[in-house]
């Protein structure tokens, strides 16, 4: 892959995990605010569910730095 096409993978990587942490910020600030618990309950369901996406394009992008590896493998020593 060149250099321009990793740019490129790299800024829409950091894209989709800005999107991803919106939620949960906004979401959190929302806990804080809440005045009943299923209102927290709700909220804490949400950013779990923007975090568990946030982890697999984490492991997803480990996968692709260590090639030939994919999401959830640990990555190879080098």
């Amino acid at each position: 892959m060149d250099a321009d096409a990793v740019r490129h993978q790299l800024r829409l990587v950091a894209h989709d995990m800005r999107s991803m942490l919106g939620p949960i910020m906004g979401f959190a600030e929302l806990i804080t605010a809440a005045d009943d618990v299923e209102q927290c309950q709700s909220h804490a369901a949400r950013i779990t569910l923007a975090a568990a996406r946030l982890e697999s394009l984490a492991d997803d992008l480990i996968g692709r730095v260590f090639e030939g590896e994919g999401p959830g493998q640990a990555p190879r020593s080098i």
